[in-house]
Parts: C-alpha cells; structure tokens; sequence
C-alpha cells in the first residue's frame, strides 16, 4: 500500500492506533472480568461443597430454604461475571472491524475529493484499485 501512494497508505492506517487502543483496553477489560469469573466459580465451588458436606446439619436445623437461597446468591454472581467476561470479548472484533470500515470511508473520501477537486487524470492509476474495494464490499 505505502509503495504504491504514500499519502492514502498512510491516510488507511491512520485508524491503527485507534485499533491498538481498542484491542488493549478491550482485553485488559476482559481479563479483569475472567479473573472475577474464576473468582465467582471458586465461590460456587465452596457454596455447593459446603452445602454436600453439611446436609445433616441443614436438615437437623431445617436451613435448607436459606442455603438454597444462598446458592442462588453465588450462582447468579457467578452468572453476571460470566456474562460481563463474554461481553467484552464478543465485542472486541466487530469494534475492528467497525474500525476497518472507516478506514476504508476514509480513504474513500479522501480519494474522491482529490478526484473532485484534482484533475480526473492524476487518480487514474488508483481506479485499477477499484477490484481491492469490490473485494471488501460485493455492493461494487
């Protein structure tokens, strides 16, 4: 891309950065939710061993409906960090993908403004480009 125009080469790759941003904080995000994940199923774990091991108890002292309830408590916890883990890593690649498209808007605008405003002449090497764009977009 940069050998064939170094202007549009790096008018595409103006939007790397942002993807760089996106991509770290996306997974810095995501890794802070899957350590709350194994921290939520860690407490699940305990819940449920400690609910098998003490059955007798529970049943001599009637708790069933409270450590039931208790479990509920824990499973739901472990349920909405799991659910916030998968958001933010289910988001991360249509974020770069939305963010390759305006790359691509980008260049597309920048070249048919030089086109409008430069003669039509000076951008007829890029129309043979016209197949890289149909590629991306069937619409073409």
């Amino acid at each position: 891309m940069l050998a064939k125009s170094v202007p549009y080469g790096l008018i595409s790759l103006s939007v790397v950065p942002v993807m760089a941003v996106a991509t770290l904080w996306f997974s810095g995000q995501a890794r802070k939710a899957f350590r709350r994940t194994r921290a939520e199923m860690g407490s699940v774990n305990a819940e449920l061993q400690e609910s098998i091991s003490a059955v007798r108890e529970v049943q001599a002292f009637n708790r069933a409906e409270e450590n039931i309830e208790t479990f509920r408590q824990t499973n739901a916890a472990n349920r909405d960090a799991n659910i916030r883990a998968v958001v933010f890593t289910s988001a991360l690649a249509p974020t770069l993908e939305a963010l390759g498209y305006l790359a691509l808007v980008i260049v597309a605008c920048v070249g048919g403004w030089c086109c409008w405003a430069v003669k039509l002449s000076s951008a007829v090497p890029f129309l043979g480009d016209r197949d890289h764009f149909s590629d991306l977009c069937p619409a073409f």
